[in-house]
């Protein structure tokens, strides 16, 4: 601790310093009182000096002067410990100021879409009713999709990998491009641009037999990931998922589509192939005013296929009243959804 404090007070101090003082401080909380009471007892200390006639005689050797330089010397690695004590809130504030990294949050209400410059030049797209934080570090660009949906161009960066965590899963990106949507804790990932890697935030805690190598996706590919539903008898990989992965306690189901259809809703249009109505209804509900709410369960997992436009849910009701016996009941903030009665 003495020669970081004078590293510190040279100014060559390194981020590695400033790291090993936090976590002498975190390890060791109960020196704290101790060394603060030994610097106040060293000031006391350095101030007691001989008197003038005995600093103007050196031919008189004197007592107290020998004492007095003797506790200097002594007490002054305890002076080091002790001020490394007194100023530690303010290195720890300066800390965070210079090497913790800095957090920005990105948010959307319903029915607002909001483009997002990053200072690495990459741009976050992101639809309606979603959040975004964003935190830049020396080597690596970690984001967290906390909810909703987001479109992201990554640029190139060899020294700083692009990380987006969400719902427990990494999306890792280098150059590329790709929507994910995280709806219902169900998260999809959507390539339009490169290759991403996806894996899982906890992947070393898993234990063996339940770790799988990461799984890619490239353009045009689409990787669903939802969470497997606990069993008594716990089937094989192969019989729970097929051909798909799974990685711990998440199934990963990869399928292809247009990649222009991955982030359409940029332009207005939500494109389907089999999404459940409820998954369906919360992509709307991010841009529409009249919200869409479904009063039956059995109608959740129902498939919808189509294209549909944002901005016209009038349209989206009668097609579904089509398509499934289902009616809606209108209300001031939208529609609620239910089984058609029979006649």
């Amino acid at each position: 601790m003495a020669e970081l404090y004078i590293r510190m007070e040279t100014r060559e101090s390194t981020a590695d310093d400033l790291r090993q003082l936090m976590d002498w401080a975190v390890d060791n909380p109960e020196k704290l009182d101790e060394m603060e009471e030994l610097s106040n007892l060293y000031e006391t200390i350095g101030n007691v000096r001989p008197a003038e006639e005995i600093i103007h005689a050196p031919d008189r050797p004197s007592d107290l002067w020998k004492t007095t330089t003797r506790r200097m010397w002594i007490t002054s690695p305890i002076r080091t410990f002790g001020l490394v004590a007194a100023t530690l809130a303010l290195f720890m504030f300066g800390y965070f100021l210079e090497f913790a990294p800095d957090s920005q949050n990105y948010q959307t209400g319903i029915g607002e879409i909001r483009n997002v410059a990053l200072e690495d030049g990459s741009k976050v797209h992101l639809n309606g009713d979603s959040l975004v934080t964003v935190s830049y570090q020396k080597d690596q660009r970690y984001l967290v999709l906390d909810e909703g949906e987001a479109f992201f161009e990554v640029a190139k960066d060899k020294e700083r990998e692009f990380i987006v965590e969400v719902g427990g899963v990494l999306v890792q990106a280098v150059g590329t491009a790709f929507n994910i949507d995280y709806t219902n804790n169900d998260v999809t990932v959507s390539v339009t641009e490169g290759t991403v890697r996806i894996g899982v935030a906890d992947e070393a805690q898993l234990p063996t037999d339940q770790r799988s190598p990461m799984l890619y996706a490239t353009v045009g590919e689409k990787i669903a990931i939802r969470k497997a539903v606990p069993t008594i008898h716990r089937p094989s990989v192969e019989e729970e998922v097929g051909m798909n992965q799974r990685i711990g306690v998440y199934i990963l189901e990869k399928e292809t589509s247009p990649p222009d259809h991955f982030s359409s809703w940029r332009s207005g249009v939500l494109h389907l192939n089999g999404e459940p109505l409820s998954t369906t209804i919360d992509r709307i509900n991010r841009q529409s005013q009249k919200q869409i709410a479904i009063s039956d369960v059995r109608l959740k997992p129902l498939p919808i296929y189509g294209s549909f436009r944002l901005d016209d849910t009038d349209s989206f009701i009668k097609a579904i009243e089509v398509l499934y016996p289902i009616q809606h009941i209108e209300t001031d903030k939208g529609y609620v959804l239910t089984y058609k009665k029979n006649k």
